[in-house]
């Protein structure tokens, strides 16, 4: 694991691709809630690809002890048992992919050379880590989908992308959380709510770590479940896999 250093009260962990896939991040992340919170210096972890940058009050700890510390927590012997804990939550979205909502689903179809059919397919069949939160509050970047659908973002951005928005591009799948400009390629609508302030410090509905499946459903229950979402009440944890 390499250190980058930003100023004297951050510092970025970079990870090896081997290290990230053995989940590595996952147990520096899990050590470092731990010990940040029994400590009281902790102030921030930013999750992003193959990194894990770490804030925290200089006035109680120092940059040598902070590296010292990080160092540690990767090399700590018990590996296995702090990755089953911090192991992410299994959700099942429902996306609905019919062709008034998957805009780009028919020339993702003639990119791939495949039918649109096999495109739902394809996107339905992986299981998705979300690797980091970032570009809009709530927005999962998620890993990774099958080669066929690895497409370059699109040439021209669209002006605004429809919240729910359900997208690929360059091997990820990620859903819009709010109306926004983007250029990946939708393929569909999802009516989860990623974002609500109301929820306090869970106003982010997916972590780092998490998984996500897919499930096709029909426009008529696609715009029932839309409602259903949007009532106050409604317990989005339905959603979790065992």
């Amino acid at each position: 694991m390499e250190m980058l250093r930003l100023g004297d009260s951050a510092l970025t962990c970079v990870f090896s691709k081997t290290e990230w896939q053995e989940g590595k991040h996952k147990v520096l992340m899990k050590r470092l809630g731990d010990h940040g919170v029994a400590g009281g210096y902790l102030l921030d972890i930013v999750v992003s690809f193959g990194r894990v940058s770490v804030y925290w009050d200089v006035r109680k700890k120092r940059l040598l002890e902070v590296e010292e510390l990080l160092v540690g927590m990767v090399e700590e012997e018990g590996v296995g048992e702090v990755l089953e804990v911090s192991e992410g939550r299994y959700w099942d979205f429902p996306v609905c992919y019919d062709g008034l909502y998957g805009l780009d689903l028919e020339d993702c179809a003639r990119e791939s050379g495949l039918s649109q059919e096999e495109v739902v397919r394809c996107h339905e069949a992986e299981e998705y880590e979300v690797l980091l939160i970032g570009f809009l509050p709530g927005f999962p970047f998620m890993g990774h989908t099958v080669p066929s659908l690895n497409f370059r973002r699109r040439k021209t951005p669209r002006v605004g992308v429809p919240s729910g928005s359900v997208a690929v591009a360059g091997g990820l799948t990620a859903i819009y959380p709010w109306e926004s400009p983007g250029g990946w390629h939708i393929l569909g609508v999802c009516p989860v709510p990623l974002f609500c302030p109301e929820r306090g410090e869970d106003a982010c509905l997916l972590r780092v770590g998490d998984k996500v499946k897919f499930r096709g459903v029909g426009v008529d229950e696609y715009r029932d479940m839309c409602g259903e979402m949007l009532r106050e009440g409604y317990d989005l944890e339905v959603l979790l896999r065992e």
